[in-house]
């Protein structure tokens, strides 16, 4: 028997449908509709959770607004046309508390009177109480600015913050973290990109709960004083960060006279993008000793910008954290013009290693460095990525399987080798799932081959190639997911 289902909470407005209303776009609704079922077939009384899936995310205030019959829509603007009933207020509320999202998006409407938004920031208690996230995405050049209306949402209760809009002015950005920093005083997330470097002109635009910062695609230098500012803040677990230039004279003073005794005393993840070897030294001095667990190095493909410098950045991480390293990632690494690779052989001494990832580094020499010395010198990999090495034998997959019972991600070339005899040793302890083989041609003889790997590999389920040879390579995949069956 089909059952009717009503979306409408009681005493709310006879003229307000929420899956028909224009304020959900077709990606929202589809999803809303999925969580609604999920719902029904979840619990006989399915209201309230579908509410609740219904209204986690807006793109604005225009849904909230749409339930006070005392705001109207005047020339495309909100404005409160009399007072606010308790009765429309308590509605209000009711679904406002249901809100824990809201994702500005360019060519949203979002105006409002500036008397709208004073009778809502009246109140005592937050506009949205359990708010956890604010995002302002797309583009605002033609729509205007989305401030005057999230400045009404900053509350204790936010967590997460992410400005990667185009069109914001730079004035109301900085005041926006300002208030951010001092309100929302448990917020543990920050993602700033795209935006110029001077929305952090006042030094206390950073909150000192912050966890985790995200400084992507900045237009403009990176100053002292917000290096000094991240330095400080004493929960920082984790940063990324990307700057086109560097005050290297300012950062260098800063760095020399030793303004923060403790600089990043919390920071366990590093990840850097740029193709400058001395902005790359500037965040290792000033990063504690034997603290960093992930060091992510993206060099972006660009040439790489050499300066004169003491050390190499293979130099620098063995010095600084040998023992403490669990990741490490270089991607994307181009040697500078007129310079040699730098050697990474000495890079299988971070004996502490889990994931290891050296890809399209053109920078880095990897003479010296083979897959069985890595596999008796890292035992602890569980990821291991290095497809610009020589390429590898089945045999050789053979040694690893033996040395690293818990790898499970492995990246190589492998050889045009004949196959070996069929002398290898079943590897039961093997943990490996996932082998990816690139561009590397594949052998003769697809029944041979996957009982090699089968062998090898006992655990393998997903095998990935590219190239001319990837139709063989999927064949090999099929034959070994036969046999698992």
């Amino acid at each position: 028997m089909t059952q009717s289902v009503s979306l409408a909470a009681p005493g709310a407005h006879s003229g307000t449908s929420l899956l028909g209303s224009s304020y959900l776009d077709l990606e929202e609704l589809g999803a809303a509709r999925a969580s609604l079922l999920s719902a029904a077939l979840a619990c006989s009384d399915f209201c309230s959770p579908a509410l609740d899936a219904l209204w986690r995310t807006i793109d604005n205030l225009t849904p909230l607004l749409k339930l006070l019959p005392a705001v109207k829509l005047v020339e495309g603007v909100y404005t409160l046309s009399g007072l606010v009933r308790a009765s429309d207020w308590t509605i209000f509320q009711s679904y406002a508390a249901r809100v824990r999202r809201v994702v500005y998006r360019g060519g949203v409407s979002v105006a409002g009177h500036s008397s709208l938004y004073s009778a809502l920031a009246s109140g005592n208690r937050p506009l949205i109480p359990n708010l956890t996230t604010i995002r302002f995405l797309g583009n605002f050049v033609t729509t205007g600015s989305p401030f005057p209306e999230a400045f009404l949402l900053i509350s204790s209760t936010i967590r997460h913050v992410e400005i990667s809009a185009l069109g914001l002015d730079d004035i109301s950005t900085t005041s926006f973290l300002a208030t951010l920093a001092h309100t929302a005083d448990h917020i543990s997330s920050l993602v700033i990109q795209t935006q110029q470097s001077t929305v952090f002109g006042d030094p206390q635009a950073l909150s000192q709960s912050l966890q985790d910062i995200t400084l992507l695609d900045m237009r403009g230098d990176l100053q002292p004083h917000l290096l000094r500012a991240l330095s400080q803040l004493p929960r920082l677990v984790s940063l990324s960060i990307e700057f086109k230039f560097v005050d290297f004279p300012g950062v260098l003073a800063y760095i020399m006279n030793g303004i923060v005794n403790t600089p990043f005393a919390a920071l366990k993840k590093l990840r850097v993008r740029c193709c400058s070897n001395a902005v790359l030294s500037i965040f290792f001095i000033v990063i504690p000793r034997h603290a960093l667990e992930t060091l992510i190095i993206d060099g972006t493909g660009k040439r790489e910008i050499y300066l004169p410098w003491n050390t190499t950045i293979t130099e620098d991480i063995l010095d600084r954290w040998p023992t403490s390293l669990r990741r490490l990632e270089i991607t994307d690494l181009v040697c500078a013009l007129e310079r040699d690779p730098t050697p990474c052989v000495e890079l299988r001494r971070l004996r502490n290693l889990e994931v290891f990832v050296l890809r399209n580094c053109s920078a880095l020499s990897f003479e010296g460095l083979t897959l069985p010395e890595i596999a008796g010198t890292l035992p602890a990999l569980t990821t291991l990525a290095i497809p610009g090495l020589a390429g590898v034998s089945l045999g050789g997959l053979a040694t690893l399987a033996e040395s690293c019972p818990l790898l499970f991600d492995l990246e190589v070339t492998l050889a045009a080798d004949p196959l070996p005899a069929l002398g290898i040793v079943p590897a039961a302890g093997q943990a490996l799932r996932t082998l990816n083989v690139g561009a590397s041609p594949c052998p003769q003889g697809l029944e041979l081959l996957a009982h090699h790997l089968d062998l090898v590999f006992p655990r393998l389920c997903v095998l990935r190639a590219e190239g001319v040879d990837e139709t063989r390579w999927a064949q090999v995949q099929t034959l070994i997911g036969a046999k698992a069956v």
